[in-house]
């Protein structure tokens, strides 16, 4: 049976507002139905835009308010209700809105007036202040404001006002996940949406997992950014960058148009292969880059200019030294403050250089002008710059050693498998295969063999090192190639 949008509408008290979206108990009335609030989610990436407002947008909205100009619905969506309408109408586990709802059951997901709904409560708590100016009492009875006043510093008569001023709260009672999209895209009285705010209307997994990374390193992101204004769009908008990083690598461009699939229903829902991807991205990637990200001595003007960039190019390093596009780790980081200053040495050099590293469009471009571009083959071209000079850093020896699968105990420095690739002419030594730079730290394609095996008496040396095809290298097992003993004799 097809599920139709229902909705109760409650014209309330400012104060009973905030203790609704801001307690996690219910509220009961005698001839109302209960409003259902357990949880209110006032910051659900779901449903509203990242961008906060600015001091001067909440306290114009508080004049407005205290002047009863505030006649937009605040619009919040029950879930408990439109899971129990949803199992009413014969929908249960796999489907697509069931699964939404009961992930945010016992919510309250605000659909529009996140802005809002936040300002009065920081209203309230004494976060923002009433901006100067003349107001009136619920009486008509003038009063003037001198200056900029916090509420527990407002006159009784104006905490009145603010407390018994009505606003009119719509909750949605009975929806679907695309239904809930359709109202969040047409309201703000066709105000334009931004395309970050367009795409978190969408059920995705992607989603969830970005708004859990938020949570937990806000500081550490906003940190890339000098400018405040859409601080968190657009450190949300670099979050889902860096995952679609991790889940397609940089083969993939990370421009608008990637996001919107990114954030679709189809995609990356119903793929395993890139779920376990973000998974690996959020367990094993963030925390490490992050951590250096944290390290990265950039001042106000390099935050301005190059903030972001510089993100997402530590980000493109890492994930290729340590392998999160395939299922090993490729090279272990034994000094993380070492690496970052050697990173951040070579992205200021290549960002300093007027060299062209590359043409496109009719136009030659430095390495800077490129950070700025998020196609392939700017990525590609950032990436294959920065490793090429990190990789032949005089330091890089001491904080980088390789560690292949099958030869976990043999640690095998990154200047190693780069020396190697020089002394072989940049092909395979066993199938004289031309191997790409942009390969060379595939250990999934091209590994370091040990000419006389360990277990026989080889050692690390350059000089008993080769670097081959890996599925050769695989077939080769730990065979070594001398005369029997017997031919020996024979010989002798």
């Amino acid at each position: 049976m097809a599920i139709t949008l229902q909705t109760e509408t409650y014209d309330i008290s400012t104060a009973e507002f905030i203790k609704i979206i801001s307690k996690t108990e219910l509220i009961r009335e005698p001839k109302k139905k209960d409003l259902s609030l357990v949880i209110s989610y006032m910051l659900d990436l779901s449903f509203q835009s990242p961008s906060r407002w600015e001091d001067s947008n909440r306290k114009e909205f508080l004049y407005s308010h205290m002047h009863g100009m505030n006649l937009s619905v605040f619009l919040y969506c029950d879930t408990n209700r439109c899971l129990e309408a949803l199992v009413e109408h014969g929908f249960d586990t796999g489907d697509i809105d069931y699964d939404y709802f009961l992930r945010w059951k016992e919510s309250l997901l605000n659909i529009d007036s996140n802005n809002r709904s936040i300002t009065l409560i920081e209203a309230y708590n004494n976060n923002v202040a009433f901006p100067k100016g003349s107001y009136s009492t619920m009486s008509g009875q003038p009063i003037r404001l001198a200056k900029d006043t916090y509420y527990k510093d407002l006159p009784k008569a104006l905490q009145d006002v603010f407390n018994r001023t009505n606003v009119l709260y719509r909750v949605i009672v009975q929806a679907t996940n695309d239904q809930l999209k359709t109202c969040f895209l047409a309201i703000n009285n066709n105000k334009a949406l931004n395309k970050h705010e367009i795409r978190q209307a969408s059920l995705a997994v992607i989603a969830d997992v970005v708004r859990g990374s938020m949570a937990k390193y806000e500081k550490v992101i906003t940190n890339f950014f000098s400018s405040k204004d859409h601080l968190r769009r657009l450190s949300d908008e670099t979050m889902a960058q860096i995952y679609v990083l991790g889940a397609i690598g940089v083969e993939g461009s990370l421009n608008s148009n990637v996001l919107d699939r990114a954030y679709g229903h189809k995609y990356p829902a119903p793929n395993p292969n890139v779920q376990d991807k973000l998974r690996k991205v959020t367990n094993e990637f963030l925390p490490m880059l992050f951590d250096m990200a944290n390290k990265l001595p950039l001042n106000s003007k390099a935050k301005e200019n190059n903030g972001k960039s510089a993100l997402i190019n530590l980000a493109m390093v890492l994930a290729e030294l340590r392998g999160i596009y395939s299922k090993k780790v490729m090279y272990d980081i034994t000094d993380r403050a070492k690496f970052v200053e050697i990173f951040f040495d070579v992205e200021k050099k290549l960002r300093a250089s007027k060299v062209m590293v590359l043409e496109s469009s009719g136009a030659a471009k430095t390495f800077n002008r490129i950070c700025g571009a998020s196609s392939s083959e700017n990525l590609l071209k950032r990436r294959e710059l920065l490793l090429q000079n990190i990789l032949t850093h005089k330091n890089i020896g001491k904080v980088l050693v390789e560690r292949l699968v099958q030869d976990e105990e043999r640690p095998i420095s990154i200047a190693v498998r780069y020396e190697l690739w020089l002394l072989q002419g940049e092909k395979c030594r066993k199938t004289g295969k031309v191997i790409p730079f942009a390969e060379l730290l595939n250990t999934d394609m091209w590994q370091v063999d040990h000419i006389v095996p360990v277990t026989r008496g080889g050692t690390n040396d350059i000089d008993n090192l080769q670097l081959i095809d890996a599925k050769a290298n695989m077939s080769m097992g730990n065979k070594l190639k001398t005369v029997s003993p017997l031919k020996s004799l024979q010989a002798a």
